[in-house]
């Protein structure tokens, strides 16, 4: 991607083309709103450094992006924090999408508090092997992201090795979440966070429990 200018604040670097401009201070305004929420609820104090944000109006950059951090494409992709900076789709590329076809800025400022959650984790611990469901069941859930009621039937496996895979991922990943938000303490949700070993370890349990009450 061209990247024709850089909005500077003290947190943000927001790189963009003349076709996202409108979207600028949007982002920046979003995400100094939501800031000092997310940092409290992950304990930290300030941040590593200062977060670049890449806004792309260019599908195929973005593409591009996805493939050079080891990752496959899928259509549904519009936001990542894969290599420590948040990539975004501009809005009207995200409405491009089958998935967001009907996104409005108010579901797109909620995508961007979304990958600053994951910003956070990652400054925590950025250990996610099987334990992506986790990251998003947090990102969904305390971005104000909301999904449908959906079935809890996957297995432990399958949630923690073929996430992508499932139906409804990130609403399964939003009930997780919602679930263990509502019945556990603070305290036990970031022993999550900073020893994922324990995560695992819970996680068929977690699984059980919170399928339980759904029925």
């Amino acid at each position: 991607m061209d990247v024709e200018m850089t909005y500077e604040t003290q947190h943000f670097s927001i790189c963009y083309s003349q076709e996202c401009v409108s979207l600028v201070k949007q982002i920046a305004g979003t995400l100094r709103d939501n800031m000092e929420r997310i940092m409290g609820f992950f304990r930290l104090d300030q941040l590593d450094h200062k977060i670049p944000v890449v806004i792309y109006s260019d599908r195929a950059a973005y593409i591009s992006h996805i493939e050079e951090c080891g990752q496959t494409y899928r259509e549904w992709m519009i936001a990542d924090t894969f290599d420590g900076r948040i990539h975004i789709l501009s809005m009207e590329e995200c409405r491009r999408s089958q998935s967001h076809v009907h996104m409005e800025r108010e579901e797109y400022a909620r995508l961007i508090v979304h990958e600053f959650v994951h910003i956070c984790q990652q400054q925590v611990e950025p250990d996610c092997d099987g334990c992506v469901w986790f990251w998003e069941a947090l990102a969904t859930n305390l971005s104000g992201q909301v999904a449908e009621p959906v079935a809890i039937s996957c297995s432990k496996e399958e949630l923690m090795f073929e996430y992508q895979e499932l139906p409804a991922a990130y609403a399964v990943s939003y009930q997780l979440g919602k679930y263990m938000l509502e019945h556990m303490s603070s305290d036990q949700i970031y022993e999550y966070i900073c020893r994922p070993e324990i995560l695992r370890e819970d996680t068929e349990e977690i699984l059980k429990a919170a399928a339980g009450v759904m029925i």
